[in-house]
């Protein structure tokens, strides 16, 4: 109609004038014009899906988001000193409150732009806990406590450490193998739990300090995973005798080669195919 063709010259005239879509609906005289109307929706579509994701991922935003989080990082490691906390205790709550409310609008910008693309990324899902835990935890008294808020607050670090790419390719790479290592710490698990069944069984009489019970088993053979301190244990069972120093000998050395050394070059196995 005339109306329709009036409206799409002015919308064409406005887009040779400002690049986008007009800026406010023309006045048709009778109704509303539909290309009006939909030149406004691409105007808002070009708001939020392009500048703000331009906003968002621009490099100056990042840095300073990054710059932000590891800064207030450096001030919650000097508030454990009673003195300095004590001193500048008004400066550091003021700094808290305005990285807060940065944290606060950087979770509503990415909201605008896309509400359901943000929860597809596992860090925005972390991010928005720890945002609505400092913003809600004064008001919940289980919450309502310094020390919960510092932890939280470190925790935005992790995030810090994807801004750089070989970082950020490590964490991807430890994240894609946890269902692998859970599989091998699950198996040496089971072999623990048979060593400290056949220790308690064969050395719990004369080794009761170190195999008198299943928990302290456990234990001695933790130990003995970590290559550190085994032989401590060790001199114990030489000094029960020939026998003891002979059985000890070959129940540590199976025990170290089938659960330190093996499984542990598993777990290496497991994250270098997943680089």
């Amino acid at each position: 109609s005339h109306f329709s063709a009036q409206c799409w010259r002015q919308v064409e005239h406005l887009h040779s004038l400002q690049g986008v879509g007009c800026a406010k609906e023309p006045v048709c005289g009778r109704r509303r014009c539909t290309g009006c109307i939909r030149d406004n929706w691409d105007v808002e579509e070009f708001v939020s899906k392009v500048c703000m994701g331009r906003f968002l991922t621009h490099p100056a935003f990042k840095i300073t988001l990054a710059a932000l989080i590891i800064g207030n990082v450096l001030i919650i490691a000097s508030r454990t000193e009673m003195e300095v906390e004590e001193k500048y205790y008004g400066l550091f709550s003021a700094i808290d409150n305005v990285v807060l409310t940065v944290l606060t609008c950087e979770v509503l910008l990415n909201w605008y732009y896309g509400f359901q693309l943000y929860w597809k990324d596992g860090w925005n899902v972390v991010n928005f806990f720890i945002v609505a835990c400092l913003c809600v935890g004064p008001f919940i008294p289980v919450l309502n406590n310094q020390k919960i808020f510092w932890a939280l607050r470190v925790m935005r670090l992790m995030q810090v450490c994807t801004l750089v790419k070989g970082l950020a390719r490590m964490i991807r790479v430890i994240l894609q193998s946890i269902p692998d290592m859970a599989n091998i710490m699950a198996l040496l698990f089971v072999i623990m739990l048979v060593f400290s069944v056949f220790g308690v069984t064969l050395f719990g009489n004369l080794v009761p300090m170190y195999f008198g019970n299943l928990g302290a088993a456990l234990y001695s053979l933790f130990i003995c995973l970590t290559q550190d301190g085994w032989i401590n244990i060790y001199e114990t069972f030489e000094e029960e005798g020939i026998t003891m120093k002979i059985g000890g000998a070959l129940y540590f050395f199976i025990f170290i080669t089938g659960g330190a050394f093996i499984c542990t070059n598993l777990l290496v196995a497991v994250v270098t195919s997943n680089l």
